[in-house]
């Protein structure tokens, strides 16, 4: 009898925790279990997505409003359309014929960087940008003589080719795989790539070489080259996870491991764990006084950009096993919320304080002792 009495107890214990866990959910309150928060991973991307789709709108519509939306916000472009955000039409048509007046004069001589981000724009709003009001983007990329400038315009060179899936002809001055040999060349020996040589290493063109060179790990100076500035990244991370201090190189790099489908909260990659990680580190520009992402105190186009597409590619590798510049797999369509620029408004937006749960399990009145005389709680 007493065994059922105790018995009876301990289920309606469990089941009164279980009742208050599901409140506490329900009321979006963290619980704390053995020191540690839960954490949504996918609910906060969501929000971060939401706020920056949120900043950017804002951000074109007074653009349009105060004269149109013309070439030179690209990457508003590519981080909205790649997320499956909708853009007005209007600012998509003023956009457009911004783009192809001001490529009507472009040669072989222009920025490769300047019509590598156009192109990306432009596949995505589902434009050829071999014929672009008579202009061919792609034959201006793989006949560029300045290519070799530097890893950043031979980097996004591999990406546009592939995300637009041009075809490159036997006569251009560059192919993929003349591309991709040059690219290796900017590898340090400490791993990372260098922008202009391979004297030394950076951290963001470290991780946008790993995305241009990702879909090309069969081979084995590629995979080799990846292997070494995988290590060089996991090598250069702080103790929280941030890179540098700086939102654009730590987003730069949580977009690197997702293309390459390396979960930064398994900690296993040493990029986080489950509860600190790059995403909870990016999580720290958050503007809270509105939307979108802070660089140096001040909420930041390309911050919020870069952002975005971070937390993007990392729900496409991760909950679609997608790559977030392979174009021709469009993915889901997420309802992330939207929310109201709230910068102006009073309304007290203090967190709620975490609640410790703790049972303590009795039997007729007498607290329950494991074999070492400690509470069993």
């Amino acid at each position: 009898m007493k065994l059922r009495r105790s018995m009876g107890v301990l289920l309606t214990l469990i089941m009164l925790v279980s009742i208050m866990t599901n409140m506490v959910m329900a009321e979006s309150i963290p619980i704390i279990l053995e020191g540690e928060e839960i954490v949504d991973i996918y609910k906060i991307i969501s929000s971060g997505i939401g706020t920056s789709t949120s900043y950017l709108q804002e951000q074109l519509t007074e653009l349009h409003e105060d004269g149109g939306v013309s070439y030179g916000f690209e990457w508003y472009m590519i981080s909205m359309l790649r997320a499956g955000k909708t853009i007005d039409e209007d600012i998509l048509n003023e956009y457009y014929e911004s783009v192809t007046t001001e490529v009507s004069g472009w040669d072989s001589d222009v920025k490769p960087t300047d019509i590598e981000r156009t192109a990306l724009a432009l596949t995505l709003m589902d434009k050829d940008i071999t014929n672009i009001n008579g202009v061919n983007l792609a034959e201006l990329i793989y006949n560029s003589a300045r290519l070799s400038e530097g890893a950043n315009e031979l980097a996004y060179a591999l990406i546009v080719l592939d995300a637009a899936e041009a075809e490159v002809p036997d006569t251009a001055l560059w192919n993929k795989e003349k591309i991709i040999e040059e690219l290796l060349k900017f590898q340090a020996s400490d791993g990372g790539f260098g922008l202009n040589d391979n004297s030394s290493s950076d951290v963001d063109m470290t991780a946008i070489s790993l995305q241009a060179l990702s879909p090309y790990k069969e081979i084995e100076t590629v995979n080799e080259a990846i292997d070494k500035a995988f290590i060089y990244l996991k090598d250069s991370i702080s103790s929280d996870y941030n890179y540098l201090d700086n939102v654009n190189t730590t987003a730069q790099v949580l977009l690197a491991v997702a293309t390459l489908k390396i979960d930064v909260t398994d900690s296993n990659n040493e990029f986080g764990d489950e509860f600190d990680n790059i995403i909870t580190a990016l999580e720290g520009y958050r503007n809270t006084e509105g939307n979108g992402y802070l660089y140096e105190d001040n909420t930041n186009a390309m911050a919020t950009v870069q952002v975005m597409q971070a937390y993007d590619a990392y729900r496409k590798a991760h909950k679609e096993g997608i790559t977030y510049w392979d174009f021709a797999t469009e993915g889901d369509l997420y309802d992330d919320e939207v929310n109201e620029d709230n910068s102006d408004c009073e309304e007290d937006t203090e967190a709620a304080e975490p609640i410790n749960i703790y049972v303590t399990i009795a039997s007729d009145g007498t607290i329950v002792k494991d074999k070492d005389e400690g509470y069993v709680a």
